[in-house]
């Protein structure tokens, strides 16, 4: 039998600019403990103008093929899960594939933040059926070029970057199984908006920016959009399926004919969208499971603090940091969990082992 497994993890956080709370005080009617208290952010990290999806996706591939020894000529898909892509075509993976030196086929895969669990889906799906051997699987996201830097509800939570994985044919189970879900009747609550005639004509008539950070640097925004949200709406759906998908994601499947529950599991690396909405998670997911909901908190995992919600590569990036910090061990069980608009949710259970590779 083939399976998949994660050889190689990688990251990219631009250090343009690092947007504090005290910054957002200076631009919207907010201050540094609402935001804290609200959202349990306190800085990320801000794109350059020369930076794109494309640049940090690509950032953090190099990272990745160096912590899994692979070659770009052995790349066999690319697979990349964003939101923010500058152009609707060519898809972001063409430059990502272009700058590594690779030759395998590409696509890009949109849906919400919890994208990077459909991603990890599709790759481990197509390895485990014999078609491919490695895999690239990239997040990345620039929420700041959506972000309307007027709106206090909103623009407290986004930053950019990027995160990466390869994974690559295994012996053994790395990638256990994913559950995946979504609500289209709610999709209007979390999306963008529709194009700012006022930026566009900005770019047009040459002007790089439009937001001005006092006392840093300018913030680029395009204009095409800002993301919109019906916070309280999305908590809710939040906070329900965000439970919902870590149980389902440990039934058995064809791969996996042992059940699994909470108590075995080490890690669970929650999408970074908001504090309180990972708290009030574990809350139901401790109800749900009557396991203790301090015990459950400690396998909470997250980096929220530091990077805000970055979207597709929010929970990659966690990983990353949790596999650096030497938190993740070999043969931890871990799930990764996230939402987004659409409305989409995803969890992929993951069994960390060291890669022992097939022929």
């Amino acid at each position: 039998m083939l399976y998949s497994a994660i050889a190689g993890t990688g990251s990219y956080n631009p250090l343009y600019m690092i947007l504090e709370n005290k910054d957002l005080e200076k631009m919207v009617n907010t201050n540094d403990e609402w935001i804290t208290k609200m959202t349990g952010i306190k800085t990320r990290c801000i794109a350059g103008p020369d930076e794109t999806n494309a640049t940090m996706g690509w950032e953090a591939s190099k990272e990745a093929h160096k912590d899994a020894n692979v070659k770009p000529e052995e790349l066999e898909m690319i697979i990349v899960a964003t939101n923010t892509n500058e152009y609707p075509i060519p898809a972001c993976g063409g430059e990502i594939q272009d700058r590594l030196g690779a030759k395998c086929g590409f696509k890009d895969l949109q849906a919400g933040c919890s994208a990077f669990s459909y991603a990890l889906a599709d790759a481990d799906c197509a390895i485990r059926a014999g078609l491919y051997k490695t895999v690239l699987v990239v997040g990345t996201d620039a929420l700041s070029r959506i972000t309307n830097w007027k709106e206090r509800e909103t623009c407290v939570l986004f930053g950019d970057g990027a995160s990466a994985m390869v994974l690559k044919r295994s012996d053994e189970p790395g990638i256990l199984n994913h559950y995946l879900g979504g609500r289209g009747n709610q999709r209007h609550a979390l999306r963008s908006t529709s194009p700012d005639i006022e930026r566009l004509t900005q770019r047009k008539e040459g002007k790089q920016f439009d937001i001005y950070v006092p006392g840093k640097k300018p913030i680029y925004t395009t204009g095409q959009g800002y993301l919109y949200m019906e916070g309280k709406k999305v908590f809710k759906f939040a906070t329900d399926v965000m439970p919902e998908a870590c149980i389902n994601v440990l039934k058995p499947n064809d791969f996996m004919d042992k059940e699994f529950t909470l108590n075995d599991v080490n890690w669970i690396i929650p999408h970074n969208a908001n504090l309180r909405i990972i708290e009030s998670a574990i809350d139901v997911l401790a109800r749900r499971t009557n396991i203790d909901r301090e015990v459950l908190r400690k396998k909470f995992f997250y980096t929220i603090e530091q990077y805000g919600n970055v979207s597709t590569a929010s929970y990659p990036n966690s990983f990353h940091e949790a596999i650096k910090r030497d938190l993740i061990k070999d043969g931890d069980l871990i799930i990764l969990v996230g939402f987004g608009a659409g409305l989409t949710y995803g969890a992929n259970l993951i069994r960390y082992r060291k890669l022992k590779l097939s022929a």
